[in-house]
Order: C-alpha cells, then structure tokens, then sequence
C-alpha cells in the first residue's frame, strides 16, 4: 500500500515538473519571437527612416507608378486654347492655338481687329495666326474663342507705337503710271491680292527668316508717305537699297505663288511659308523662279532692280499673315514656333 502511494506520488511530482519545464520554454520563445495577438508597446515600435527626396525637377511618385516628366504635365495642361502673348505692337501678330480639338470647323472665334482666323494642324494641336494692322490705336482689345467644349477670353493690349512721316520725290510721270494710275492699280488688285488669301495648311519654314538682299535700309515699315506732297498709304515692309543685279534670296523655304510683272510693283514674287504667313518681293530687275516652285532659304529667286513705281535700284521686301502687312523684323531674329 505504501509503496503504490509512493510510486503515484513520484509520478505526480513527475508531471508538475515536466508541465513547469515546458511552460518555461513556452514564455521564453515568445519573448523572443513576439506574441502576434498582442500588440506591441510604442516604446517597442522603432522610428521610420525619412523618405528620400526626390532630385530637383522630380514629382515624387508612389513606388509602383511611373515617373511623371514635365511633357506628360504639358499634355495634362494643355487642354483648351493658348495665345502666344497679350500685348502686342501695331504691325505686329500673334499665334492662337487649340488643344484637345480634332476638327478647326468647330472653333468660332470674336476677334476685335477683323480678321478671320484660320486653324491648321500642327503636331498634336492646331494653331493660327492672328496680325494686328499697324492702323490700330493703342488700347485694350477682347478676344473670345470657343469649340470643343472649351471657351476661353483673352484681353490683348495694343501697345503704342510712333510711326513717322516719309516725304518722297518721285517723277510725275512714274507717279502716273503706277499708283495713280487706274489701270495699275486694277491689274494689281485683280492679279495680286487674291494671293494674299492662299495658304499651306502646314509650315514650311524653317529658322530664322533671313533678310533677303545684302543693302541699305532706306524706309522702313509703317511710314506714312507723302509722295509730291500728297499723303499716300502706310509702307508695308521695309526698302533696301543695292546695286542692279544683286542677287535677291528667298527669306525662309516655302512656295512660290506668284512670279511675274506687275505695273504697280514691277517684277513681283510671293512665296508663301505656311498657315498664310508669306514673304513679298517688289521692283526686281530680273526673276529666277516660277508659280507653283518650291523655293528653299536662302535660294535665289531675282535680282535688284528698279521695276514698277520706283525711285532708284532697291527691294521692296514685306511679310504678310494673309491680307495684313507685319513687321518684317519680329521674323528675322528667332524661329517662328506655332
């Protein structure tokens, strides 16, 4: 009796010992692996190392996504329509451009300085160009556009410009011969003027326009002219003066649209550059190329002379955005971007 009471407490005493030496494992790998139902205490949760920055001109962006570059901005942005400024000088021009519309039908544009505006693909938009005349005064001016959707109103400010007085004296029977002479001046509006109104629906320049003859600037654009003291139009371009026979150059690529002789103006050429931006050539003494020509920069096409009403050997060199005259120098110094 006493020796099976023995043995059962042995046992028993076996078991608590074995239960407390498995317990004691138990604690001591979770103190070392961490309980996962118990939350941890703050002061066992360590700080977070700082994010890096991102270089300089870098969004940063979540680690799974693309890199955001400033031309997916652009695109992002650049929905509606844009005006490549809002002040401009009498003789001067500015571009419009639609973003985000296929279809140039659909855009109705107000414009205050009478011209109609004409839309032309160029890469992923369309774009126009909008002359101001140098006989507007000086002030502020509305523009609204709208189509696609999209309606935009723009305040353009006409700035102030000093155009002065040019007294010629030109022989009376050169005078009646071409600009006070009706049959002149009905050949030029006939033949000529139409040109003014033709276009490529793309650019064809390229670079900087160039000045087309090496002379003498003698009149420059916008003069008001007194011909034998009689008060005649404004200049639309600018007079260099240079000896018979130097050569004339194309002033940037594009097509020749007329080529040929006019009492008005003599031998005549007009090359037009894209979207209705062209480049004029008066009073040649000779001419180089033909109608329907694609001419390139800096080609020849004519040679000074002194054709049509003229005073003495020069060109007559202009650039019109459709019927309107423009400073032929906002073009000479940088490429045109539309």
């Amino acid at each position: 009796m006493k020796i099976r009471w023995l043995l059962s407490a042995v046992a028993a005493f076996s078991l608590l010992a074995y239960l407390g030496i498995w317990g004691y494992s138990l604690m001591f790998d979770n103190d070392k692996a961490g309980d996962p139902l118990m939350e941890p205490s703050a002061e066992s949760i360590p700080e977070p190392e700082p994010a890096p920055l991102p270089p300089p001109g870098m969004r940063a962006v979540p680690p799974d996504s693309e890199p955001v570059s400033d031309s997916d901005e652009d695109m992002v942005r650049r929905l509606g329509f844009e005006l490549s400024g809002t002040t401009v000088d009498p003789g001067g021009f500015l571009v419009l451009s639609a973003y985000g519309i296929e279809a140039p039908e659909i855009i109705t544009v107000s414009n205050p300085f009478g011209v109609k505006l004409h839309f032309y693909q160029v890469e992923d938009h369309l774009s126009a160009l909008l002359p101001v005349k140098f006989t507007f005064d000086p002030g502020r001016y509305l523009l609204s556009v709208e189509g696609g959707g999209y309606q935009e109103s723009f305040t353009i400010t006409v700035r102030d410009r000093d155009f002065p007085t040019q007294e010629l004296t030109v022989e009376q029977s050169t005078v009646d011969s071409t600009i006070h002479n009706e049959s002149a001046n009905t050949e030029y509006f006939s033949r000529v003027q139409p040109v003014k109104f033709e276009a490529v629906d793309r650019p064809l320049w390229s670079d900087a326009f160039l000045l087309p003859v090496d002379g003498s600037l003698t009149s420059a654009f916008g003069f008001q002219r007194i011909v034998n003291g009689v008060p005649g139009e404004r200049h639309g371009g600018i007079d260099l003066a240079a000896e018979t026979g130097t050569p004339v150059l194309a002033a940037n690529s594009g097509k020749v649209l007329f080529a040929d002789f006019v009492a008005l103006t003599g031998n005549t050429v007009c090359i037009e550059h894209g979207l209705g931006l062209k480049s004029w050539y008066y009073h040649m003494d000779s001419l180089n190329v033909t109608e329907g020509e694609t001419v390139g920069r800096g080609q020849q096409i004519g040679s000074v002379g002194s054709t049509g009403f003229s005073t003495g050997p020069h060109l007559h060199f202009a650039i019109s955005v459709w019927n309107i005259y423009v400073d032929p120098q906002l073009l000479l110094n940088a490429e045109l971007k539309v």
